[in-house]
């Protein structure tokens, strides 16, 4: 059947569709109505957005251009271990029909099942079986990645295996593995065409000496990736990895070492002739492995990208020799003293920039000293990402006089002391992506959250993630954008704020004058009332009443933001119960709104989120933010309400839904589920919740989400056969992750029952039993 009969045949209800289709046939023939010729690949993608999934499906089936659509688009695929590895009658006919179905395909994919290392089996000929259907079905095959291999003695059937893809493999990969015996590594020879090598090693398996001959004696790489945990040295003996040199090829280079940092001294780069060598590398990350060589990075000139994580903090002299790489693009430096940040300003091509200040161990960094040190690189106007992480202080004047110099930053990552907040960020105006947290120094760290303004964010962004912040109004353009002394006030100020945001300052002094100005109906009254209140307390009345705590964009009367932004610690009992009456008033109140008007948003993340002074955290408003497609929320005090203004505001465009309720008083039950169910395009489902069980309502209401492929639930069914049957509606699932906060007797056993129910429901959806450790 020709594709586009199928479509006019089986999609009637298509607005001109049919039209187009029937256009588009006699436009390829004019003189021959009968001709069947297939249409081209890009108009059958066009269509295929138009129609359904279970239709694209069928059409799949019948059709065979629309099959051929598919055998062209699939490239990278992982096979599971019944097809390869486990003999079973049949088995090597249905590899031969799936190959020969997408027989484009550019990069395999074969796990191990991850069982003991000491259970772990491996089918040699099984095995060598595979890859010669491999050599003789898919000649378009580049990349192979071997995944789970435990035991060393498995290595020798893995790599005579790989023996006959030798003339067309392109690219390996070994993750989650143990390094191979030196005896077997002389096979490494053989794979003549190999340009790009990765090897990924968690475990506790050494990395040698030999290894590293062996990798040096493919001499045609061109890209070589290293992780490895334990290494074949100490810190009198280190292990050199200066034979690497001989890849004189090598583009790219990723050496990571994801041991105890008290250990990475046993490895090291020594010579600084032999780092050199590498003429041709233009991408270089070195991850906690010393390098007291890099001394002179110019001796690289293709080098473009260049990241540095290491224990100790940046020297000086590498600053020095880092400022004459007048050619690099991209620069990550893991620890750096504040003072030789103004070293890297004459790098003035870079185009992405990540620094993260050192710590010292004892006494307190000039966190203002340290902010103002991004002056000095005003000059790097190519400057498209930044990230900032460590104890320094961004202000609105300093965030303002660098949206001066770097009108063009599209991307922002600041884990730092924000006084003013987001204020300044506004400026920015084609930024892309944001994502702000204060920076907790260590765990006893009591900084105050960062005051985040939606409001004033810049309409163009597209990505939001907002870490322990503090939802706030608007403030005057006088206060936003004023004179210095005024923003110093708020900087002065905000030292005194405690965390339930209570200004303590002025609790001992002002309490009568800030009950009156609470109390007062007319806004002069209420000025003049705080303008004295905070003279007595040395602060500044425009900073008080700026710093009025609610939803954002909420309508309310200015009395109610004066007793809002004017709460005071009580001194007495009397006052005390006043305040426990004004906090019950205040959660009669309908819940506060956050209003974002962020048109191109896509994906919005609110962590740990706290509402100031102490009131209920606003809702978000989602209803203009068009096109949003992932939504990752952290609420103290979700409920039903919260949903259903959830599914209420979200557009039809949402795709991914994470809903965390870190209180354990929070639940959602079958009705909160069945309100989610409005959500029709959503796809991936991840609520953490601490439920009892999933009763039979909320069963129903997950068995109704048909359209899903990823669900996570943190809570255990108590009945398990029951619960996967639900499931068995969900044919696009593909993803089960499961959790039961705080295991108790017998949920272990009722998670075991439910992943072989779902094995059984299911055949293809995998199953994750995950425990309370694992969760964020």
């Amino acid at each position: 059947m020709w594709a586009l009969d199928w479509i006019t045949a089986a999609a009637p209800g298509l607005h001109g569709l049919p039209a187009i289709a029937a256009r588009t046939r006699h436009s390829a023939h004019p003189g021959h109505a009968a001709s069947r010729r297939s249409p081209p690949r890009q108009l059958l993608q066009m269509l295929g957005s138009y129609l359904e999934p279970a239709d694209v499906a069928a059409a799949r089936l019948v059709c065979k251009d629309w099959r051929e659509l598919l055998s062209a688009q699939v490239q990278h695929m992982q096979l599971p271990p019944c097809l390869w590895q486990q003999l079973a009658p049949g088995q090597l006919l249905q590899l031969h029909q799936l190959l020969r179905v997408f027989k484009h395909l550019q990069e395999v994919r074969l796990a191990l099942p991850q069982n003991e290392p000491q259970n772990q089996t491996c089918n040699a000929w099984a095995l060598a079986r595979a890859m010669d259907t491999f050599r003789a079905h898919l000649p378009t095959l580049q990349r192979l990645e071997l995944a789970g291999i435990l035991q060393p003695a498995h290595w020798r059937a893995a790599l005579d295996s790989m023996q006959c893809l030798a003339p067309q493999l392109r690219g390996l990969t070994l993750s989650d593995i143990c390094w191979p015996p030196p005896a077997s590594l002389h096979q490494f020879n053989t794979l003549t065409a190999l340009q790009r090598l990765t090897i990924r090693s968690p475990h506790f398996s050494r990395l040698e000496e030999a290894h590293l001959a062996a990798i040096a004696g493919l001499t045609q790489l061109q890209e070589l990736e290293l992780c490895f945990r334990t290494v074949e040295g100490s810190a009198h003996a280190p292990l050199s990895l200066d034979p690497l040199a001989a890849l004189v090829r090598l583009t790219s280079l990723d050496v990571q070492y994801t041991g105890l940092l008290e250990l990475a001294s046993a490895v090291v780069f020594c010579g600084p002739r032999a780092l050199c060598r590498f003429s041709s590398l233009v991408r270089m990350r070195v991850s906690l492995v010393p390098v007291p060589c890099l001394t002179s990075p110019a001796a690289l000139p293709q080098l473009r990208q260049l990241t540095l994580q290491q224990s100790q903090p940046v020297s000086g002299p590498l600053c020095n020799s880092l400022a004459s790489c007048r050619q690099l693009h991209s620069l990550a430096l893991s620890s750096v003293q504040w003072a030789d940040i103004q070293k890297l300003a004459p790098l003035t091509n870079l185009r992405s920039l990540a620094v993260q200040i050192h710590q010292p161990v004892r006494g307190m960094l000039p966190a203002a000293a340290a902010g103002r040190q991004l002056l000095q690189l005003k000059q790097l106007r190519s400057l498209r990402s930044l990230t900032l992480k460590g104890q320094c202080e961004l202000s609105t004047e300093l965030l303002l006089q660098l949206a001066r110099c770097w009108g063009s930053m599209t991307q922002l990552d600041l884990c730092c002391n924000m006084p003013d907040g987001t204020l300044g960020l506004q400026q920015f105006s084609a930024l892309r992506s944001l994502r702000v947290q204060p920076y907790k120094w260590d765990v006893w760290s009591s900084d105050p959250p960062v005051l985040l303004y939606p409001s004033l964010l810049p309409p163009s962004l597209t990505s939001l993630e907002a870490l322990d912040v503090w939802c706030m109004e608007q403030l005057p353009a006088s206060t936003c954008f004023g004179n210095s002394s005024s923003s110093s006030s708020m900087r002065h100020s905000s030292s005194y704020c405690s965390f339930s945001g209570l200004c303590t300052r002025l609790s001992s002094v002002g309490s009568n004058l800030c009950n009156l100005a609470a109390s007062s109906s007319s806004i002069e009254d209420m000025a003049a009332a705080a303008a004295t209140a905070a003279v007595i307390a040395g602060a500044d009345a425009e900073v008080l009443i700026s710093l009025a705590p609610a939803g954002c964009c909420h309508r309310r009367t200015a009395s109610s933001e004066a007793a809002a932004c004017l709460q005071l610690q009580p001194q007495n009992p009397q006052d005390q119960h006043l305040q426990q009456q004004q906090q019950q008033q205040d959660a009669s109140d309908p819940q506060e709104v956050l209003l974002l008007r962020m048109p191109h948003l896509q994906r919005l993340i609110l962590r740990s989120t706290s509402p100031c002074a102490e009131r209920r955290l606003a809702m978000p408003d989602l209803s203009l933010c068009s096109s949003l497609e992932s939504l990752e929320l952290h609420h103290s005090q979700l409920n039903q309400c919260h949903l259903a203004h959830i599914a209420a505001s979200c557009p039809c465009s949402l795709r991914s839904l994470k809903l965390v309720a870190v209180d354990d008083s929070a639940r959602i039950r079958a009705s909160g589920l069945t309100i989610l169910t409005k959500l029709t395009v959503l796809t991936q489902l991840s609520i953490h919740a601490h439920e009892r069980a999933i009763n039979k309502n909320v069963r129903r209401a997950i068995s109704s989400m048909s359209q899903l492929r990823s669900l996570t639930l943190l809570t255990s069914p108590d009945y398990p056969t029951s619960f996967a049957r639900s499931l068995a509606c969900l044919t696009q699932l593909s993803n089960l992750v499961v959790l039961r906060v705080g295991l108790g007797f017998g949920a272990l056993d009722a998670l075991r029952r439910l992943g072989s129910q779902v094995g059984r429901a299911l055949p293809h959806c995998s199953y994750q039993m995950l425990t309370d450790t694992c969760v964020e």
